[in-house]
């Protein structure tokens, strides 16, 4: 996975992966794991948890039960070390007020239908303070990316059927 260059996991580091019974989710539990980090699996079910847990998570939080931030800070009371996030909107804007001093947050996709705050506005990258030096990956490329699209042309700036 691409999105890890720069920002993987070290070895007892503590990764927050949100989603993570989805097939991107399941992949980063996998990958951290592999990579020696302590992983912290959240999803939306039991069920889910446990397909998690079995594919390496140390721990599984159902953010629906009750309030992710408190969740996570019983097992990480310093933060989380890396953020791994597909799911955005809400449950990114909590999750930006868990990480470690020096943490990272990779913003991978927005699987809610709501954007997180730091992709939604153009100006938002100058504005957005992320909490204690986190380092945020994903979101300055969204916005870059939604400026330079034009109407009636494709990402690459070629006009369709050119």
């Amino acid at each position: 996975m691409h999105w890890w260059t720069g920002h993987k996991p070290r070895p007892g580091e503590t990764v927050l992966v949100l989603g993570a019974a989805g097939g991107v989710g399941l992949a980063a539990v996998e990958i951290a794991d592999l990579l020696g980090a302590r992983v912290i699996a959240a999803a939306s079910s039991d069920e889910k948890l446990r397909i998690a847990m079995s594919r390496g998570a140390a721990h599984g939080i159902n953010y629906l039960q009750g309030d992710l931030v408190e969740q996570v800070r019983a097992l990480a009371p310093d933060g989380v070390d890396v953020i791994f996030d597909p799911v955005g909107g809400e449950l990114f804007e909590q999750a930006l007020r868990l990480p470690a001093w020096n943490g990272r947050v990779l913003i991978v996709g927005f699987a809610s239908g709501r954007i997180g705050v730091c992709a939604r506005q153009p100006d938002a990258h100058q504005r957005f303070q992320p909490a204690r030096g986190t380092r945020r990956r994903g979101c300055t490329a969204q916005i870059r990316r939604s400026r330079n699209k034009a109407p009636g042309r494709l990402p690459h700036g070629r006009r369709p059927g050119t």
